[in-house]
């Protein structure tokens, strides 16, 4: 393992800055899928609870709901996928934040020394 100079952390903080720099447009490029799956699916949802007609009985409501819920199992289940991957993001993102902040105070600390 290096031993925790100055050089070090600097090092350690451009590679942390460089992964923070490319966050935001990847953050938001997770959000924006997640939503438009989200949409996929509530568009989906409609036209099979509008369009379902059982033609030997008349179908309550719920029965209808819960018809609509298992033929759009598929499009909910990767809209959770694509929401889950971008709060995966937001969350690396915040660790970065800290990692970085951690980052500039052993800096402060090692400056410190080292005057």
């Amino acid at each position: 393992m290096d031993e925790l100079t100055t050089e070090v952390v600097r090092n350690q903080m451009t590679a942390v800055m460089a992964d923070m720099r490319r966050a935001p447009t990847f953050v938001m490029d997770l959000e924006t899928a997640a939503e438009e799956a989200e949409l996929a699916h509530e568009l989906e949802y409609a036209k099979v609870l509008l369009t379902l007609d059982h033609p030997e009985k008349k179908m309550t409501v719920e029965e209808k709901k819960s018809h609509a819920t298992l033929a759009t199992s598929e499009t909910r289940r990767e809209a959770f996928i694509k929401r889950s991957a971008y709060n995966r993001a937001k969350t690396k993102t915040r660790l970065l934040e800290s990692e970085l902040n951690g980052l500039q105070s052993q800096l402060r600390s090692l400056d410190k020394e080292g005057a």
